[in-house]
């Protein structure tokens, strides 16, 4: 019994510990992904679907975040230097290095809403 107690008591404390510094990691990544959202909002939102709050957004021909986030790989890139592509020049000046990281944040960890049946 005194075994089984000792185990229990250990998977208890690295239950609490991995719990501890996944919050932390967690609160900064969505820290971040806030930030990125409100900067789509500020400054993406016009052309592009942003994400369920704008479905129904944006200019037809443009990109919807949804896409980006499905096509990572293949899009990482382009968002990575967005601001020197056109037209974003001629709308945007230059995100701040922090701007450029939340909105990538936010874009990665983006999924599209489920259809209701």
């Amino acid at each position: 019994m005194r075994n089984m107690e000792l185990k229990t008591i250990q998977c208890m404390i690295l239950g609490m510990i991995s719990l501890i510094g996944s919050a932390h990691i967690t609160t900064a990544e969505e820290g971040d992904v806030i930030k990125g959202l409100e900067f789509a909002r500020k400054e993406c939102r016009f052309c592009h679907v942003i994400g369920p709050e704008n479905p129904y957004g944006g200019i037809g021909s443009t990109p919807s975040f949804y896409i980006f986030a499905e096509n990572w790989d293949r899009y990482e890139e382009r968002l990575a230097s967005y601001y020197v592509r056109n037209p974003h020049p001629a709308r945007l000046k230059k995100p701040l290095p922090y701007d450029h990281d939340k909105l990538m944040a936010y874009v990665k960890q983006l999924k599209r809403p489920k259809k209701s049946d």
